[in-house]
């Protein structure tokens, strides 16, 4: 993005060209956006859900609202900066705490029509979902190495694509859970990452006025150690990327 007072500086002068055609409290909102007094993401505001919805088909609060997106995320951050030092990369916050480099937030603001996608990042000990990851791998293996398929067994081509892809399943299953089952002993450092990315997610999600049970989960059959949780809002997206430890 460019530097926040030129965007600030168009996006106040294209509000203008808006005058006749938004309410006033509609204009006055897209000001408070701007000036980051409020977030754009919490539906805590004196604009309703219906009436974001309706807004998305204005290209000057889409532009306001990716711009207070990205830089209120500066803002929090600015806030505890003596805290959570953190380095800019393009659209990615990454926080660097006692040489510990972590990766914090992500916003994918490319598509034109819509706000876009927040990807907030965060890293738990979860034996429970280990277990359960590590049961599933087993079933799948199982019954991949039983499964054959009858009806390609007289094509000599179709019968070995379907090893090939077989067979490469099975070893990304493998490879997955000895992952799992022999995870490293939890080091000072992974502790500290654990603790930080989940006092920084909640600090994100109580701007966003974001409560956990909120999210869903994105079912993937290669998840792994990894998880996604989202939370859908007019053009926009808000992603909890977390890794098993």
């Amino acid at each position: 993005m460019n530097s926040e007072i030129t965007i600030k500086e168009k996006l106040y002068n294209l509000l203008e060209s808006y005058k006749n055609i938004l309410s006033k409290d509609v204009i006055e909102y897209l000001k408070y956006l701007i000036e980051l007094d409020i977030s754009a993401v919490n539906d805590t505001s004196s604009i309703s859900v219906d009436d974001k919805k309706l807004l998305l088909q204005f290209d000057i609060y889409r532009e306001i609202a990716k711009y207070n997106i990205y830089y209120r995320a500066l803002k929090l951050l600015n806030i505890i900066s003596s805290k959570f030092p953190y380095d800019t990369d393009s659209i990615s916050l990454i926080a660097k705490i006692n040489t510990i480099i972590i990766k914090i937030f992500d916003f994918d603001y490319q598509n034109p029509n819509n706000i876009g996608t927040i990807k907030l990042y965060q890293t738990i000990i979860d034996e429970k979902e280990r277990n359960e990851e590590i049961e599933r791998i087993k079933k799948r293996l199982e019954f991949l190495y039983d499964f054959h398929n009858p009806r390609i067994a007289f094509n000599h081509l179709q019968n070995h694509n379907f090893s090939f892809l077989k067979n490469e399943e099975i070893d990304q299953l493998n490879r997955r859970i000895n992952e799992l089952q022999h995870r490293n002993p939890i080091t000072s450092k992974k502790e500290f990452e654990i603790e930080k990315t989940k006092e920084l997610c909640e600090l994100f999600l109580d701007d966003y006025g974001i409560k956990e049970e909120e999210f869903t989960s994105l079912e993937n059959k290669n998840r792994g150690l990894q998880r996604s949780l989202v939370v859908k809002k007019p053009g926009l997206v808000v992603e909890k990327k977390i890794s098993l430890y």
